[in-house]
């Protein structure tokens, strides 16, 4: 045994003394070599077992997903009713707590109204009878001096000249025309609207435009129009025609029959309907002159239906003839 490690030595190059018997020190170094080959061989099974049992004993290493964030969950809607803190009118309150039988409707009046009731009775297909109603209602036509009109707005022009009282005429004539516009004007209230101009040399009007139809208005012009009328001069004067200067009075309100200015400021209010009254010729302005005056004034158009009136006078006929076919209207005398 110690020759083969003595061997094993020589062929890893370390010296070793050989002689018929090895020293005890060589073998002393002998042992020493065997045992630290020994310890190592243990010391290294031992750290291979441990290795091998720590790998072993360890556990797999576990993996677990992130958890998954749910959407938050829509919100509801909360609405909230609020009472409105306004207080309510006080006179819807009072009208709401008030009696049935206390409530008075404004009175509605019929006469104005044309009411047409139609029957109709008939026989059907199977034998079958049967009858049928029905109510029909129209705002009736105005009529002035017998020329009927539907217009919703009425201009009535009409001519207070000093002649309007003359004879044949006589201190009634004017009085007679302003009747007329009363009757008129009474059936034709809360149908539309309405104006009033008259005219000598110059011209007034008893609204700046065309005015609701309404009772107050109508009677206020009716007292307007009866205050235009020249026999008033005349009777404070005296009571004859013939003792005033139609021309000097009240720089000549009663003097001249200006048409032209008349039909001008008429035609610019813009009515659907015209009514015109006179006696006689247009003067200052000539007839041809008035004639081409309204022609220009109703190219704008639309165009303004003129009905004229000649007065219990044969001076201006063919004129007011004339005017009315020019612009749609009427002509129409009263004698």
């Amino acid at each position: 045994m110690a020759d083969r490690v003595f061997s094993s030595l020589l062929r890893l190059g370390i010296p070793v003394k050989k002689s018929g018997a090895a020293p005890k020190r060589q073998k002393v170094l002998i042992q020493f070599i065997l045992l630290s080959l020994l310890v190592h061989l243990v010391i290294g099974f031992i750290l291979g077992n441990y290795v091998i049992w720590t790998q072993l004993s360890t556990p797999e290493p576990e993996f677990e997903a992130p958890p998954v964030q749910q959407a938050n969950p829509p919100q509801p809607i909360r609405i909230e009713l609020k009472k409105s803190s306004s207080a309510k009118p006080k006179e819807l309150a009072r009208v709401l707590t008030a009696r049935v039988e206390d409530i008075k409707l404004p009175e509605l009046s019929l006469d104005n109204i044309n009411t047409n009731v139609g029957v109709a009775v008939g026989k059907g297909r199977y034998g079958g009878k049967g009858m049928g109603l029905s109510l029909a209602t129209s705002m009736p036509k105005i009529s002035f001096f017998g020329m009927e009109s539907d217009g919703k707005d009425l201009l009535f022009v009409v001519d207070i000249s000093g002649s309007m009282i003359k004879e044949p005429r006589g201190m009634e004539g004017f009085r007679q025309v302003a009747r007329e516009v009363e009757d008129t004007l009474i059936k034709f209230t809360g149908q539309g609207r309405f104006n009033i101009i008259v005219f000598a040399a110059d011209v007034d009007k008893f609204r700046g435009s065309l005015t609701p139809a309404d009772e107050q208005a109508v009677k206020d012009a009716i007292e307007w129009l009866y205050g235009q009328d020249p026999a008033l001069v005349v009777e404070k004067a005296g009571g004859n025609h013939g003792d005033v200067e139609w021309k000097k009075y009240k720089g000549g309100k009663h003097f001249g029959t200006n048409t032209g200015e008349a039909l001008k400021a008429a035609i610019r209010q813009k009515p659907d309907t015209i009514f015109l009254l006179s006696d006689g010729k247009p003067f200052p302005i000539r007839e041809k002159e008035v004639l081409a005056l309204v022609d220009k004034l109703q190219e704008k158009g639309p165009v303004v239906p003129i009905n004229t009136i000649s007065y219990k006078s044969q001076e201006g006929r063919d004129f007011l003839r004339t005017l009315a076919e020019k612009n749609q209207g009427i002509y129409r005398t009263v004698n």
